[in-house]
């Protein structure tokens, strides 16, 4: 906590501390981690840069909903969400857009969620937020909006993580057959992926998936 405090760079700074903070709410240190939650907005709150600044304010607001201060989250990513309106360069307002809708998911408004997906310009940062939406729905146990968040999914790299990670859901709820549907569904998307660095990772999170799920066989399969 010291050396934190000692950064010069309120950006990181922030940020630090709010990563600090999860620590503690990791051990059950919820109101140590509060404390340091206040200090890391106080910081926040003389950053310059408006995308540095929606950042930081986004990062805590993550933390505050790991705490389970709901609200007090869902009062800072309105915060970090006016900020990044004032963003100038459209790829670093996609980016920072993408982060706040995860935010509002992981606080369960999903709502507020989507429509900021829907508002970012880039195809690649609106498919990581997408994806994040679905996986939060599937880990809230809501298959079906999962997969139809999922299925509006336009990038394949994305699109596949997101079937992996709703199958992964399934494996965990003990529905084996409906998770082994989802992975065929996620192996056809990743295999329209062009990049091969990013179809090498979606396939082994996809191997990974059929490992939980019992199905070695298909796992060495897929990455052989």
């Amino acid at each position: 906590l010291l050396v934190a405090k000692a950064i010069k760079e309120d950006d990181w700074k922030a940020r630090t501390l709010a990563y600090i903070a999860k620590k503690h709410i990791e051990i059950g240190q919820k109101e140590k981690a509060s404390e340091i939650l206040s200090q890391a907005l106080a910081v926040a709150g003389t950053i310059k840069r408006t995308s540095s600044k929606a950042r930081a304010l986004a990062k805590i607001a993550s933390t505050y909903v790991d705490a389970g201060q709901k609200e007090k989250a869902s009062e800072i990513i309105s915060q970090s969400l006016a900020v990044t309106k004032t963003i100038e360069k459209d790829y670093l307002k996609a980016m920072v857009l993408a982060e706040i809708a995860g935010v509002y998911a992981e606080a369960g408004q999903h709502a507020q969620a989507l429509a900021v997906a829907k508002i970012i310009k880039s195809a690649s940062s609106k498919a990581r937020a997408l994806a994040k939406i679905a996986g939060v729905y599937a880990e809230a146990g809501q298959h079906a909006q999962a997969l139809a968040v999922a299925r509006i999914i336009k990038r394949a790299f994305s699109k596949a993580r997101a079937l992996a990670k709703i199958a992964s859901t399934y494996v965990d709820a003990g529905q084996k057959e409906k998770a082994s549907e989802i992975l065929s569904q996620a192996l056809v998307v990743a295999g329209t992926i062009k990049r091969t660095s990013s179809k090498a990772r979606a396939l082994a999170k996809i191997a990974s998936t059929y490992v939980d799920a019992g199905q070695k066989e298909k796992a060495s399969e897929i990455l052989s």
